[in-house]
């Protein structure tokens, strides 16, 4: 996101305000982006086996059909994880866990950290990864829901969209970049997204 976004998140946050209302801003950035964001995992070794579904979701959301984003979207995000989680040597069974500590592994020690591994490690595995109750009058979207297809309908809305597409390009900058060593696009190794 744009520092003005993230600044006008964290304002509302701070004084109460629901943050569901930036959405209207918030989307037309990214879907601006999404070309660009597109390119960029294109180069990325975990992304690459993954784009053709990624490039479909992108075009879904670009077109508002939140459904069908998110519905390829959030599976594949796993995707990705376990991509990269082979990459990394799998040493461990990839269960959520293990997919949400490898995917922050290069950034985790680094406590200055703009990408603030701890909380997006602690997302992946309560959000991302969130288990749900069937029988809920409304599931909401997580890897699990939507892959079960338990999720509430109406829940596959722009929010979940825009946040599927946000968490893949978060992970573009915490996983390290297998096929020539290189750190993704526009990125030193090591250090965070400009």
């Amino acid at each position: 996101l744009r520092r003005d976004h993230v600044d006008r998140m964290l304002r509302h946050v701070r004084t109460g305000y629901d943050i569901d209302v930036l959405i209207d801003v918030i989307e037309p950035d990214i879907a601006a982006r999404l070309s660009t964001v597109l390119d960029l995992w294109r180069t990325h070794s975990s992304f690459r086996p993954h784009i053709e579904v990624l490039e479909r979701a992108a075009e879904r959301f670009t077109q508002q059909d939140y459904i069908s984003c998110t519905s390829a979207l959030y599976p594949r995000i796993e995707g990705i994880l376990r991509t990269h989680h082979q990459l990394r040597g799998g040493g461990t069974k990839p269960s959520p866990k293990n997919l949400s500590g490898t995917a922050v592994a290069s950034k985790i020690g680094n406590h200055l950290s703009a990408l603030m591994p701890h909380r997006f490690e602690q997302y992946l595995k309560e959000v991302y990864f969130a288990d749900f109750d069937p029988a809920a009058k409304q599931i909401d979207p997580s890897r699990h829901s939507v892959a079960h297809g338990t999720v509430t309908p109406s829940r596959l809305d722009r929010k979940a969209a825009l946040l599927g597409l946000l968490v893949a390009h978060q992970l573009f900058y915490f996983l390290e970049n297998s096929a020539d060593g290189a750190a993704p696009a526009g990125q030193t190794p090591g250090t965070d997204p400009p």
